[in-house]
């Protein structure tokens, strides 16, 4: 049986995305990362794949397994993407995912029952309720910072999900407040070649820079 990893990838994002202290989010598009977190990590458990198509525009996400994975989130998203009419590009995917009502709270939720992140309830403005999600726990951050810096410092092959991560997070503009402007610099050309090398990596880093792009055209 596969082992279940200690972070989907979808709590990666929204972790990276997060201020430490305050529970905050640092990067304007983590909404993406998140949905481009679920997709990636449906493909990784074998619930759903990616089709390549003849250009990237052409790539399809379709169902693959219907065995249910026991996440109440992850599951919404697979009965999603098997109850379409029709097969959807994963820039599809990434923009109505990031639409899905409280995904940022239900991801934050989930977090705080494994006692990563905790929950303070306060008022923005005095007006508006929000709820803000600090670290309680902070050694899953600390392993998933270091992999990601040990990945975009080395140059050897990365497994799927460690590219895939890095990918999302450098598409959403996650990665420059974790890793720092002049590294990001720096390894330029190697997270460049991490999306590249693996198929699912570069598709959804595509998906969440194209979901982004029209979003700021429709409000623009």
């Amino acid at each position: 049986m596969r082992a279940r990893p200690e972070l989907r990838l979808h709590e990666e994002m929204l972790l990276l995305a997060l201020d430490d202290e305050k529970g905050t989010i640092k990067a304007s598009n983590f909404k993406y990362g998140i949905s481009a977190g679920l997709l990636g990590e449906l493909v990784l458990e074998g619930r759903a794949e990616l089709l390549r198509g003849s250009k990237p525009s052409k790539d399809r996400i379709v169902p693959a397994n219907p065995k249910l994975l026991s996440d109440p989130l992850l599951d919404e998203v697979l009965r999603k993407i098997q109850d379409s009419k029709k097969e959807r590009s994963p820039k599809d995917w990434v923009g109505r995912l990031s639409q899905m009502s409280g995904l940022r709270k239900r991801v934050g939720t989930g977090l705080v029952r494994r006692g990563v992140l905790r929950e303070r309830n306060a008022r923005i403005l005095l007006l508006f309720p929000w709820t803000f999600y600090p670290q309680l726990d902070p050694a899953p951050k600390r392993r998933l910072v270091e992999r990601i810096r040990e990945a975009v410092e080395g140059e050897g092959a990365l497994d799927e999900r460690t590219a895939i991560a890095v990918a999302v997070a450098s598409a959403t503009g996650i990665l420059k407040p974790v890793l720092g402007k002049p590294l990001l610099r720096e390894r330029k050309e190697r997270i460049a070649r991490i999306t590249e090398e693996q198929a699912l990596a570069a598709a959804v880093k595509k998906a969440v820079e194209e979901a982004a792009a029209a979003a700021a055209a429709a409000g623009s």
